[in-house]
């Protein structure tokens, strides 16, 4: 459970919070040490874009609680029925510069899906900001195959447009499915990913590096 608050700063400004803890019926040992998984991998990953931060841990009535950055927009998930192929990978493609930035820091996330991923989006449809969230199950020990994990969990997401993409007549498919193909049917790294993502949206060649990289 999130609720918003305020955070009163000594000269009386007032920061929004999120204040993130376990429902009541909830409470348990096994809750508690995931939220300081994830307070940990906060920790560690303290000044990243894209990625709440963690002002601190205070205990609650259901028990422990994280007092984090207030993260606007909705999610991914809520968002996606209007959203065309096009920009949900394009918000994947800035989802896996997060990624690969938490992964040279040491930490993985693990759970990424369409719920986890908040979007502020402007009144003329623009992307005002993107964040991570729910690092329950972050690892800060960040080996190769948990990079790996990863990796698969967005070439499943990116999969879950596929049909749309190829369905569409030759005329009017404005996405390489080809490129696609290499994504869904490979075995690809995040960074990888992230580069024929680029490609896709934005026509450059996958070895050349692209501007509008996240």
């Amino acid at each position: 459970m999130v609720n918003r608050g305020w955070l009163v700063l000594p000269d009386g400004y007032q920061l929004p919070i999120a204040l993130k803890q376990a429902l009541p019926e909830a409470r348990s040992s096994m809750i508690e040490g995931s939220m300081r998984r994830e307070a940990l991998a906060l920790k560690t990953l303290d000044g990243l874009a894209g990625v709440p931060r963690l002002y601190g841990m205070t205990q609650t009535g259901s028990g422990l609680g994280l007092v984090m950055s207030f993260s606007p927009g909705r999610s991914l998930a809520s968002l996606r029925g209007d959203m065309s192929a096009r920009s949900y990978l394009t918000v994947l493609m800035y989802a896996c510069g997060t990624l690969l930035k938490m992964h040279e820091k040491g930490v993985t996330h693990l759970n990424l899906r369409d719920e986890h991923i908040l979007i502020d989006v402007s009144e003329d449809g623009k992307m005002r900001s993107f964040t991570i969230i729910a690092f329950t199950r972050a690892e800060r020990d960040c080996g190769q195959w948990k990079m790996m994990h990863d990796a698969e969990i967005v070439r499943s997401m990116v999969s879950s447009v596929y049909d749309e993409v190829v369905s569409k007549p030759q005329a009017e498919r404005y996405i390489n499915h080809e490129r696609m193909d290499k994504i869904v049917h490979g075995n690809m790294t995040v960074g990888q990913i992230m580069m024929e993502l680029c490609s896709i949206l934005h026509g450059h060649p996958v070895d050349v590096p692209c501007k509008y990289r996240p």
